[in-house]
């Protein structure tokens, strides 16, 4: 079995860090920015952030499967589940060159529920959306190099305009500008399919961040849905559309377990709750914030 299997030394706490790092870098101080929770807002800031959505995120490290064309099924009657895998992306003909997959994670002893179930809760609310993470690389070197590589050419008058666009530019192209960031398009985002009752399913998907299956099996798109797939769609349907709400609405939504004592400050409310979900099942809590006439301005230039 271990002849099919490709390691990766990459670690989620590194995607964490990574991609909430990269978020601070190109929005910090701008009028469309993702913060991590973490951050600490100044009172100028808390005024003028005046609509936001929570955005959920769950890492994961995935581990590759060579395909059938290299390595030739299996005889065995008790295969494993890489096995199984590669064997329903070859028969569904989708791309296995190499399969990149990860297994949900088991129930923590403090959670309520199973990590896959309390992301699919947020997962498309009117306050929320929420989505695995994961990369389409297996190299910590070569994730390393997109996040270099996006970050010191990304253009400083804007949160996702790539410094290589910048002569194609204009205002009514500022969501496709997400697509071309290669940070953003090397991981794969994918929203929680359906309830479990066990932790023992997996996610596969390919290199580019498509062809993506539930096993067991199905096939849930062969289309792209890559992280940047995922923001543009957001900022379309959710920004533009004018689907946000008020600090004080997320804070209202966003309900945890556990012992929490309420202050009048909504964004330091919505910090500690995230700390909370983050101790009991790991998923990740950032906050997309935008301001009102920000928004009035971007819908009449698209």
């Amino acid at each position: 079995m271990s002849k099919i299997i490709i390691k990766s030394n990459l670690s989620e706490k590194q995607m964490e860090a990574d991609v909430a790092s990269y978020f601070g870098w190109v929005s910090n101080g701008l009028p469309l920015r993702l913060m991590d929770t973490d951050e600490q807002l100044t009172g100028a800031d808390k005024v003028f952030y005046d609509q936001a959505l929570a955005i959920f995120m769950q890492f994961k490290v995935a581990k590759g499967i060579k395909p059938i064309s290299e390595i030739k099924r299996s005889n065995r009657n008790n295969k494993g589940k890489e096995e199984l895998i590669r064997e329903f992306r070859h028969d569904n003909d989708l791309n296995d060159q190499p399969t990149f997959y990860f297994e949900l994670r088991a129930k923590a002893k403090t959670a309520k529920d199973f990590q896959h179930n309390i992301l699919l809760d947020y997962a498309n609310t009117h306050w929320s959306v929420g989505f695995y993470v994961a990369p389409t690389h297996l190299d910590a070197t070569e994730y390393y190099n997109s996040l270099f590589t996006s970050t010191s050419k990304c253009s400083l008058s804007s949160p996702f305009l790539y410094e290589e666009r910048k002569y194609y530019y204009s205002e009514n192209s500022w969501i496709e500008d997400v697509g071309v960031i290669p940070f953003l398009n090397e991981h794969v985002s994918i929203v929680p399919t359906e309830r479990v009752d066990k932790h023992t399913h997996h996610y596969s998907y390919s290199k580019t961040g498509a062809d993506i299956a539930w096993h067991s099996p199905y096939v849930v798109t062969r289309k792209p849905s890559r992280f940047s797939d995922v923001l543009k769609s957001v900022y379309r349907n959710r920004v533009l559309s004018g689907e946000l709400l008020t600090i004080k609405d997320i804070d209202r939504n966003f309900e945890i377990s556990g012992d929490f004592e309420s202050s009048e400050d909504n964004f330091d409310n919505i910090r500690v709750k995230a700390e909370l979900l983050y101790e009991q099942s790991g998923i990740k809590t950032f906050l997309l914030l935008t301001n009102k006439e920000f928004i009035k301005k971007m819908q009449q230039r698209t």
